[in-house]
């Protein structure tokens, strides 16, 4: 007998196949004939999951959210500090983004932020993940803090935001082909947005 696809495992391997699609040739390339090719599935599996495209789009928003903030907690969860002479788990975690599958990952996270200010649903299943990934930012960069610092509400708001500016910067340029991203630099300007956002801070 037949063994009977199991749908959880059926539904990952059509939603990661539609995110290799989306990093290779953007939205518009995105069908349900090809993700079923992707997928090596028969086809028309992919409409009996997701019956629309947009279905289909919106389902592969929620596994790239899956996915980065499963690797973004095992940061969190790695302490950053004494991190001096090698790479945080932070900037290692951004060097990955170099590796597969990261980097496809990456690349369709970029097609569908792009895609979210055409589509507010869109927009509406991308936002807890923006949410959630700065949260869990916010107590990732906390450790690049000067020693004995303690920062109030507004300064670790501000080092959220500018370290989230700068890893989107980075990200970016790892997507359009930069390859040559040093780690142990990517700790050393966090440290130094840091370091000079705690110097703003008023006294008391």
């Amino acid at each position: 007998m037949r063994r009977k696809p199991d749908p959880a495992q059926r539904r990952c391997d059509i939603t990661d196949a539609a995110i290799v699609l989306l990093a290779q040739d953007g939205v518009k390339g995105l069908s349900h004939l090809k993700v079923d090719r992707e997928a090596n599935l028969p086809d028309g599996t992919s409409s009996v999951y997701y019956r629309t495209r947009a279905a289909l789009l919106h389902a592969a928003a929620e596994r790239v959210v899956e996915l980065d903030l499963h690797a973004l907690r095992n940061v969190v969860d790695t302490a950053v500090e004494g991190y001096e002479s090698a790479p945080s788990p932070l900037a290692q975690a951004i060097l990955r983004v170099t590796t597969e599958p990261h980097l496809t990952r990456t690349k369709a996270r970029f097609e569908l932020s792009m895609q979210a200010g055409r589509d507010p649903e869109l927009e509406r299943v991308l936002r807890p993940g923006r949410l959630a990934f700065n949260q869990l930012l916010h107590a990732a960069v906390a450790h690049y803090a000067p020693a004995n610092s303690e920062p109030n509400a507004a300064v670790r708001g501000e080092l959220r935001d500018a370290a989230s500016t700068y890893i989107s910067g980075l990200l970016l340029q790892i997507v359009q082909g930069a390859r040559d991203i040093d780690p142990l630099s990517v700790d050393s300007h966090l440290r130094a947005l840091s370091a000079g956002l705690f110097l703003q801070q008023p006294d008391g």
